[in-house]
């Protein structure tokens, strides 16, 4: 029993030791070839972290644009249950990016485009079916005419997994085919224009601030917007996505089941998972070796340590967050996944912003 105690003591201090070692070579490779840390943590979070979640994302999109095609000119089950999982497979690109809050993103809302959430109301269901209840063509203009609560993935969900419209015969008729195949266009024509925004100027502009700079004339705002995202997607998941459907903290107690998000298809727990792997790919990049050239190496180290915790909390989550939700052994297994992100978030807001100089907005410190 000592051996193996010893063994795990010893094994423990070796992986920390090829961390650090890692840490530090990451470090030494932002300043070798004399580019300001900063900026070149920047350039890397850019091109590793940035522009690889919304290339998945947007080709995920175009795919999910062609199923549905393909689906609507010959419905079937099999057609049925391959447009599912592609919706799927494209909500978790989504969820991926999240992370990023600022960019093209904020401009003219385009996250309310892609998913409508969260939907108190079951404003998804009423509106959908008022649309398809219509006379009207359901071609792109008149899909955006309707508003952004029956556009994007939310309202495809409803269409692909609700009990009122999930069946072959229902979604073979004319009018949920014309609102599929324009959701989906919707969504990639979005998705390809996050894309090309930031492979564009924006790209340029985010990676090189400075004087002349109008969005960001030093590189601490830009930090700032890294870390500012970081912590508001990690709140989110703690709160609204798992505290608020769980009824932790609230004053009743009493789980909501129907606020998860995802609740149809029963992919909450996978969109969390997603979300943590956004957070860590946006951090990872650029901020964590950034922190050991200020002589942060023991954060970058608790904050590595926090996401492979978090992340083994959700792995042991077994059950449906909607169904987990009324089940005691199970709520109480998601209650102990909420503490760890909830320590996610304590660490991003608290910890990290003085660490590397910059301050957090508005949204991250009220927790909107």
């Amino acid at each position: 029993m000592r051996a193996l105690a010893l063994k795990t003591v010893v094994s423990a201090a070796v992986n920390a030791l090829r961390y650090s070692l890692g840490l530090l070579v990451c470090a030494l490779a932002l300043t070798a070839c004399g580019k300001d840390p900063a900026h070149e943590a920047l350039g890397l979070t850019t091109e590793n972290a940035i522009l690889p979640l919304y290339a998945d994302f947007a080709a995920a999109s175009e795919r999910l644009l062609a199923d549905n095609e393909q689906f609507c000119k010959r419905p079937d089950a099999d057609g049925l249950a391959t447009l599912q999982e592609q919706w799927r497979r494209t909500m978790l690109a989504w969820q991926a990016a999240q992370v990023i809050l600022f960019g093209p993103i904020a401009v003219d809302n385009q996250a309310w485009h892609l998913q409508f959430w969260p939907d108190k109301k079951n404003l998804t269901a009423r509106k959908t079916e008022a649309l398809l209840a219509g006379d009207q063509a359901i071609d792109d203009a008149a899909l955006e005419h309707a508003g952004v609560i029956v556009q994007g993935l939310s309202a495809m969900e409803y269409l692909l997994f609700d009990p009122a419209s999930a069946e072959l015969n229902k979604l073979a008729e004319t009018r949920r085919c014309q609102l599929l195949v324009a959701q989906a266009r919707q969504i990639n024509r979005v998705a390809t224009g996050l894309l090309d925004h930031w492979r564009g100027g924006y790209g340029k502009t985010f990676s090189n601030p400075g004087e002349g700079n109008a969005t960001f004339p030093n590189a601490a705002t830009a930090i700032g917007a890294l870390v500012d995202s970081l912590a508001l997607q990690a709140e989110v998941v703690a709160r609204r996505k798992l505290a608020e459907p769980l009824g932790l903290g609230s004053r009743s107690g009493i789980p909501q089941p129907y606020s998860a998000e995802s609740w149809r298809s029963r992919h909450s727990l996978a969109n969390i998972g997603a979300n943590l792997r956004g957070i860590d790919r946006l951090y990872s990049a650029g901020l964590e070796s950034y922190l050991v050239t200020r002589d942060q190496a023991a954060l970058a180290q608790t904050l590595r340590r926090q996401l492979d915790t978090t992340r083994s909390a959700l792995d042991a989550a077994m059950t449906p967050l909607f169904d987990a939700a009324t089940q005691p052994p199970a709520r109480e297994q998601l209650g102990a996944l909420q503490a760890e992100v909830a320590e996610l978030v304590r660490l991003l807001k608290r910890e990290l912003p003085p660490a590397l100089g910059v301050s957090l907005g508005f949204n991250s410190n009220d927790g909107d």
